[in-house]
């Protein structure tokens, strides 16, 4: 009877290449698990604003009377006009930083970079004239896409 000699080197390399391949594995599941993770969050983002909208008839208003007219807005009219502004600006910018990292890819952002590019041209105005401030390179990015 010949006896089988084990190349437990051999065996070990191959175990240890099994459990790297396993391990890429799970992390592009966790990746793809955080991307969509985010994707939703951002999603209850947007989706908080416009319910804020629709169930508050007075905001509602401000937000028409503002679109017509900033400066016919009273100080206290206005401030309120530009945190509702800026928190809609501030959720397109999650947005564009989800796009950077790669979590939100082209297609999924074209719909997001149509609102902006609506809403820059209603409230543009806002950002140029320092009532909101937002990062440089997001700006670079609204005006080079609207």
């Amino acid at each position: 009877m010949k006896k089988r000699v084990w190349n437990f080197e051999a065996i070990g390399l191959f175990l240890v290449f099994l459990s790297l391949l396993f391990v890429g594995y799970e992390i592009r599941q966790n990746t793809i698990l955080a991307s969509a993770q985010a994707l939703r969050d951002l999603a209850e983002l947007g989706q908080g604003e416009l319910l804020l909208v629709a169930q508050s008839e007075e905001l509602s208003e401000l937000i028409d009377k503002g679109l017509v007219d900033f400066s016919a807005l009273s100080q206290s009219e206005q401030r309120r006009y530009i945190h509702y502004v800026y928190s809609i600006w501030n959720t397109y910018e999650v947005a564009y930083r989800f796009h950077l990292k790669g979590v939100l890819n082209e297609v999924d952002l074209r719909p997001w970079a149509e609102s902006m590019c609506k809403d820059y041209e209603n409230d543009g105005h806002l950002l140029s004239d320092g009532y909101i401030s937002l990062d440089a390179a997001f700006l670079d990015f609204l005006e080079s896409r609207c």
